[in-house]
């Protein structure tokens, strides 16, 4: 049986959706505490470019080459979705680091407050996630 007729969860758009626009409260806290000035990794990707104009090239086309495949994946349906919402769940794990930065330092690191909150729903996302897979292999037996 083909399994492009399996559907997500309404709970995981549902938490999907939540974190998203979790995402874009962090990007304000981002900006508005200077992360880019603090943070360890903007400092070493900063140093890969000789001037703005080639960091902002790299940057708008990487994101958009990144996109774009994933985009076509989800048109696909069925199990690419759950794919593409796996990889989207790593950024659950790779956002640790302000948490862990804020605690390895014992004071505020810039985005914290938001990622508390961000990886709170990656909890729920990641256990939500689990049992969609599951049910994508029920389905396809």
């Amino acid at each position: 049986m083909s399994n492009k007729n399996f559907v997500i969860s309404n709970r995981l758009k549902t938490l999907l959706m939540l974190s998203i626009v979790v995402v874009y409260l962090h990007f304000f806290e981002e900006v508005i505490t200077g992360f880019y000035n603090n943070d360890w990794i903007m400092k070493y990707i900063s140093s890969l470019f000789q001037n703005i104009n080639q960091a902002q090239y790299y940057a708008s086309h990487i994101v958009w080459i990144l996109m774009i495949g994933p985009a076509a994946l989800l048109v696909l349906g069925g199990k690419w979705t759950l794919r593409v919402l796996t990889l989207y769940g790593i950024f659950f794990i790779f956002e640790l680091h302000h948490l862990i930065d804020a605690i390895r330092t014992l004071s505020y690191y810039p985005g914290v407050i938001t990622n508390i909150v961000f990886e709170i729903i990656g909890l729920f996302y990641w256990k939500e996630l689990v049992n969609n897979w599951r049910s994508a292999e029920a389905y396809e037996n």
